[in-house]
């Protein structure tokens, strides 16, 4: 199976490990307002947000400083797309 990925309308991690933001990459065709989560490994909602993305480009987002270092789950989606990523908070 041969997956292909429009870039254009991806969105990358940037930041990894992240200390107090987690910076993202948006396509150039990736637009709307994305809501955002912060999971513990274990599951546990740490943050949540909304990310509005217009014409690409870069965005932080901040993190609170009650979340810990340790290695965590964020997922970006709105109701056409879900990115999903795992970053380690130093």
């Amino acid at each position: 199976m041969v997956t292909v990925l429009d870039k254009s309308k991806g969105l990358a991690l940037l930041t990894n490990p992240a200390h107090d933001k987690i910076s993202l990459l948006a396509g150039n065709d990736l637009n709307g307002i994305f809501d955002y989560s912060i999971n513990s490994m274990n599951g546990q909602l740490m943050q949540q947000g909304k990310l509005e993305i217009t014409n690409g480009g870069n965005y932080e987002l901040p993190l609170k400083q009650s979340l810990m270092k340790g290695i965590y789950s964020l997922e970006v989606k709105n109701n056409l797309q879900s990115f999903h990523f795992t970053f380690i908070r130093q």
